[in-house]
């Protein structure tokens, strides 16, 4: 992250780490920027504040990536987010990598669950999330809200 708060683009980090990039993502970088300065500013938390990217052994390619949305909060839960690269949707990767994720949170001291959030209108995000054990457990207007 601090690398590409120093003007060294996603292509080229990835590039010089030995891995391709299915697509160039502009929200990466500015999302590697935010989760720098929180980590920064965390010491005690910086475990948190680290963004995963999922690599498709096949092809050396990151496909999608994830994070925590901070750490764990006076109920013990953290909450997930993901995103995998539109090519690469519904062939079991955000499944297999969301479930080895969750699994490690659970294990870190203080976190009794893992939370997330998806709208209600994506189904596929959905069933990773059902796939891997979490429950819906809330819904708003637009989300249901989900935990494992």
């Amino acid at each position: 992250m601090e690398l590409l708060t120093r003007g060294i683009g996603a292509e080229e980090f990835e590039k010089n780490a030995g891995l391709a990039r299915s697509k160039p993502n502009e929200f990466d970088k500015e999302f590697a920027k935010e989760f720098y300065w929180l980590a920064l500013n965390n010491e005690k938390d910086r475990l948190w504040y680290r963004l995963r990217k999922f690599i498709s052994v096949e092809e050396n390619k990151i496909v999608g990536g994830a994070l925590f949305k901070g750490a764990p909060n006076e109920k013990g839960e953290v909450e997930i987010g993901y995103g995998i690269d539109e090519e690469y949707q519904r062939q079991g990767y955000a499944t297999e990598a969301i479930r080895e994720t969750v699994k490690w949170a659970l294990e870190q001291e203080g976190v009794l669950s893992v939370i997330a959030e998806t709208e209600k209108d994506n189904i596929p995000s959905q069933k990773v999330l059902q796939n891997i054990g979490m429950m819906k457990y809330d819904e708003t207007d637009t989300d249901y809200l989900w935990r494992v």
